[in-house]
Parts: C-alpha cells; structure tokens; sequence
C-alpha cells in the first residue's frame, strides 16, 4: 500500500515514524490533518481537495494502522507481532 499511494508513504514517514521514535507514541487525526497542510503548501492536486475528502484519507489511513496491529484503539503506536519476520528480511 505505501508503493502504492504516495500520501500513505508520506503519512508514515513523516507521522508514525516521527511519533514511533517519539516520547509520544500516538498517532491521532489531528496529526494527519497537520501533515496535509504540510502536503497541501507543497502540491496543488491535494491542495484542492475538500475537508472530507481529507477526512475520509485520515480515516482510512488510522483505519489500515489499526487492522495491521500498529495502534492500539486509544491510538498508541505498538509493535507488529510477525511470526515469520525472517522470511521479509531475506
């Protein structure tokens, strides 16, 4: 999905990761929507786009953190148990 979809990518790099090597291990809403107006100065296309829009985009991200088991429903990052993490790293 982070290939995929650039904003994604965007939103992990420069949210969960920034908040994952934080004291504050939470992600919220309100740090995605900070990161769109980051976006939004810099690219016309999202600049464009309405608040639901971006509303629906947060969601939908927080959403796909919650089901891979990255953030805990009070919205704290966590860990990602993998049992067989050996197989991505070769």
């Amino acid at each position: 999905i982070l290939k995929t979809y650039k904003i994604l990518f965007d939103f992990h790099v420069n949210v969960t990761m920034r908040k994952w090597n934080s004291i504050s291990k939470s992600v919220t809403h309100e740090d995605i929507m900070m990161e769109f107006n980051e976006l939004a100065a810099r690219d016309e296309f999202v600049d464009s786009w309405t608040e639901t829009t971006r509303k629906r985009v947060s969601s939908a991200y927080l959403t796909i953190l919650r089901k891979a088991g990255m953030l805990d429903i009070d919205s704290t990052l966590r860990p990602v148990a993998c049992g067989n993490f050996d197989y991505y790293l070769m």
